[in-house]
C-alpha cells in the first residue's frame, strides 16, 4: 500500500511511484515517521492547491491505471458507463473524440453508430442508481432489474471513490465487497473491471491500429497515383 501525503489517498498498487492526481511522491503506509516527514516536506516545499476538476480523459486514464490497464475497449466501456450516470446525457457521442481517434478509425465508426442507438434505447432512468437503462418492451412500465441496479450502484461507488477524492480513497473495501458478491453468485462491477481479458483487448487494439494505418496508406497511394502517372506517364 502506498499513500500520497498531499492528497491523503491510498493506492493498492505497490508499483506506483507518484500520485496519479497531483504527481507527489508516494510513501508506504504504516511508516509513521516517514509519513510525517513527507507531510512536512510537502507543506514546506509544495503548497497545497485545490485539485482541478478532472476531465473525461483524466478519468479514463485513472480508471485504466488503477483497474488493470487501459485499452481502447476499456476506455469505451468507461465512457459508456459514464454517460449513463445522469438523467440526461451531457453529450451525443458516448466517447468524446480526441486526437487518439486518428489511429483507431474502427472505434470512431463504432462510437458514432453506437451513440446513435444508445440515445434511442436508453430512454429509462433509475433514481436509485442514477443510471439510464433500456427495456425491450416500452409499452410496459418495467422497473430497473434489482440485480442490474445493484451492479450499477457498485460501479458508481467505485467511480466516486476514484474521482471525488474525499479524505481517503481505498479500494480494499470495494474489493472485499466484490469478493462477497462473487461468492453469492452475483455479478460484481469491481470483479469485471479487474478481471478483463487483456490479451484479447490488446489484440483488438492492434487490429484497430493496423486497419487505421492501412486506410491512411491506401488514401495516400490513391491520391498520389495521378501525380506519379503524370510524371512517369503510366
Amino acid at each position: 500500500m502506498r499513500k500520497c501525503p498531499r492528497c491523503n489517498i491510498v493506492f493498492d498498487d505497490e508499483s506506483l511511484v507518484g500520485c496519479l492526481y497531483c504527481e507527489c511522491l508516494l510513501i508506504k503506509v504504516g511508516d509513521e515517521s516517514e509519513e510525517k516527514q513527507a507531510q512536512v516536506d510537502v507543506e514546506q516545499k509544495v503548497p497545497l492547491k485545490k485539485s482541478p476538476i478532472l476531465s473525461h480523459q483524466n478519468k479514463v486514464y485513472l480508471m485504466g491505471v488503477l483497474l488493470n490497464r487501459r485499452t481502447f475497449l476499456s476506455s469505451f466501456a468507461f465512457s459508456c458507463n459514464d454517460i449513463k450516470r445522469s438523467k440526461k446525457a451531457q453529450r451525443f457521442l458516448v466517447q468524446p473524440i480526441d486526437v487518439g481517434f486518428f489511429i483507431k478509425i474502427p472505434w470512431l465508426i463504432f462510437d458514432i453508430v453506437y451513440s446513435f442507438f444508445f440515445h434511442i434505447l436508453h430512454s429509462k432512468y433509475c433514481p436509485r442508481c442514477n443510471t439510464r437503462y433500456f427495456i425491450f418492451y416500452h409499452f410496459q412500465q418495467a422497473q430497473h432489474a434489482k440485480e442490474d441496479c445493484e451492479y450499477c450502484q457498485e460501479y458508481n461507488r467505485i467511480a466516486d471513490e476514484i474521482f471525488e477524492k474525499r479524505e481517503r480513497v481505498d479500494l480494499r473495501a470495494l474489493r472485499k465487497e466484490s469478493e462477497q458478491r462473487i461468492r453469492l453468485g452475483k455479478r460484481s462491477a469491481f470483479f469485471d473491471l479487474t478481471h478483463r481479458n487483456i490479451s484479447l483487448e490488446r489484440f483488438f487494439d492492434i487490429l484497430s491500429l493496423l486497419f487505421s494505418f492501412a486506410l491512411y496508406a491506401y488514401i495516400i497511394v490513391l491520391l498520389s497515383m495521378p501525380i506519379f502517372a503524370k510524371i512517369y506517364q503510366f
